[in-house]
């Protein structure tokens, strides 16, 4: 009896076969071929799943593009117009502009505030600096505020944690942490610095019902709940 060595699929195929030898190398490299489309397509529906978790992302992060500005009631005392827009490929940035009945005459003024914002999930991290001079010497101050994106009436509001904390505990706004999403519109289709500032109304209030301060009476109450951000997409408004 003679027994043959076993040996590599690739050197069976390098030397002449007898008329008597089994056929091992042609089921040999059927399954080799089998088993390297197998692997081709895993690999292919890995990087579709990928691309498709990209397109997700970048839908996400492309929701938050638009302008925000503070309710048309507080007008008298503060008011805040933003802007997020893409900043590269996979960024988003931001232009601002804010103005406060209370400042200081040292502050150091700024006619807008730019830069790159994070978002994760329903929430919003916006980088802000500031500055004033204190003898003589200008002394610089920084902070991130954090917004969390809602639904109120049909709307996209972006909630500062204050006012996001009273709506989670009472249901009611608190106006001066408010920013309601007046456009989808970005880039060179808006100038944000002309933006109109809507009423806190719009936000399911009674139209006929009277505002209040609420630096002074306490936050006001909708006629409904928020909702999370993404309830109701289907709906037109911003």
């Amino acid at each position: 009896m003679t027994i043959r060595p076993r040996v590599d699929v690739f050197e069976v195929e390098s030397r002449s076969r007898g008329p008597a030898e089994p056929r091992r190398s042609t089921n040999n490299m059927l399954k080799l071929l089998i088993a390297s489309v197998a692997y081709l397509a895993i690999q292919a529906f890995s990087h579709a799943q990928e691309f498709q978790d990209a397109e997700t992302q970048r839908s996400q992060r492309n929701a938050w593009i638009g302008v925000y500005t503070s309710p048309s009631e507080v007008g008298r005392f503060t008011g805040t117009k933003l802007k997020v827009d893409k900043d590269g490929p996979d960024k988003l940035g931001y232009q601002m502009q804010f103005y406060s009945d209370f400042s200081d005459a040292n502050d150091i003024e700024q006619e807008e505030l730019s830069g790159q914002l994070l978002v994760e999930e329903n929430r919003l991290y916006l980088p802000e600096a500031h500055g004033s001079y204190r003898k003589g010497k200008p002394q610089l101050f920084a902070m991130i505020s954090r917004y969390t994106k809602v639904q109120i009436g049909g709307r996209t509001v972006l909630l500062q944690d204050d006012a996001y904390s009273e709506f989670q505990r009472s249901g009611k706004l608190y106006d001066y942490g408010i920013l309601i999403k007046v456009t989808n519109k970005s880039g060179f289709q808006i100038d944000y610095r002309k933006a109109p500032h809507l009423s806190i109304k719009t936000l399911s209030m009674p139209p006929t019902a009277p505002w209040k301060d609420p630096f002074v009476h306490g936050p006001n109450e909708p006629s409904e709940k928020a909702e999370p951000a993404n309830a109701h997409a289907r709906r037109s408004r911003p």
